[in-house]
């Protein structure tokens, strides 16, 4: 019985060396820009993108190499990330495993945008050029959103030979403690950087590979991550009754019309998900929110 046993697991190991040898990889030294006090840092966070023949559902793996680590924001951002890749590719992402490794404690959404990048990049086969650096929160339909520290991240990045860096459109001038607005391009002029505003992630794309990216196209949401029917018909419900929303006197609970039972059940799904789910109503939510 022993010795069936370690043939399982030498058997066991072979396959998964050999799954991993012929496996479609990309390995990136990711370019995260954060800010510790006054100070900004370039950080070279190691990203990992893997493919096989596989049918399984995109796994995403987060290390730490300390007890805090990573924590709940940027976890977040890091699967907002890759699911904005896989909807603008229409790319359900099977047999992908996704698997960054972060140092020290780190948390917030600005490294979501070049997350969503290197992920659109190791799907071609590309990685990101070594002088090239960007930070900016990922939106679900691609967009780029607001991120602060823009001044001293852009300082950061020049110390270690960054020449591009891409930043929220819109963010020109960032306001100082002493209430002064800084020219964000003028800092970059300063240190021999080239600062790009960009509206979304194919902006982004644009600038590092000079190509087009496609950004019309959208992926079954609950075909990557595998969801529960139920969960998907109960959040499409909870999406459309939010949108009809009328706070009565009983309050917004009963207003949306969710029992407890299925408020417990989508709370519980949330907590095992740990993502947000969007469904292709993006256009009238906005329109909805605009009024």
């Amino acid at each position: 019985f022993g010795c069936e046993m370690r043939r399982g697991a030498v058997l066991g190991w072979c396959l998964c060396a050999f799954s991993l040898l012929f496996a479609d990889g990309v390995s990136i030294n990711l370019p995260v820009l954060t800010v510790r006090g006054d100070k900004g840092r370039l950080n070279r966070v190691p990203f990992r993108y893997e493919r096989t023949d596989s049918n399984e559902a995109l796994r995403i793996s987060i290390s730490d190499d300390t007890p805090s680590g990573s924590r709940e924001t940027i976890r977040s951002s890091v699967w907002s990330a890759v699911m904005a890749a896989a909807m603008i590719k229409n790319d359900p992402l099977k047999g992908v495993r996704v698997s960054i490794d972060f140092s020290g404690d780190v948390d917030g959404p600005s490294a979501g945008g070049v997350i969503c990048l290197a992920t659109l990049l190791a799907m071609e086969g590309r990685t990101i050029p070594g002088d090239f650096a960007m930070t900016g929160t990922i939106l679900p339909d691609g967009s780029i959103g607001l991120v602060g520290g823009v001044a001293n991240k852009i300082r950061g990045a020049a110390s270690k030979g960054v020449k591009r860096i891409c930043i929220p459109a819109f963010e020109r001038y960032e306001e100082q403690s002493n209430g002064d607005d800084l020219d964000l391009f003028r800092i970059g002029e300063e240190l021999n950087v080239v600062v790009v505003p960009v509206r979304n992630i194919g902006e982004a794309y644009r600038i590092v590979t000079g190509m087009s990216l496609a950004s019309d196209c959208h992926v079954d949401e609950v075909e990557t991550l595998s969801l529960d029917k139920r969960l998907d018909r109960l959040l499409t419900e909870y999406c459309e009754r939010i949108l009809r929303f009328d706070c009565g006197t009983n309050g917004p609970q009963h207003a949306i019309g969710i029992s407890k039972s299925e408020s417990e059940f989508l709370n519980e799904a949330y907590e095992k998900t740990g993502v947000e789910y969007f469904r292709d109503k993006r256009a009238v939510f906005s329109d909805a929110v605009s009024k």
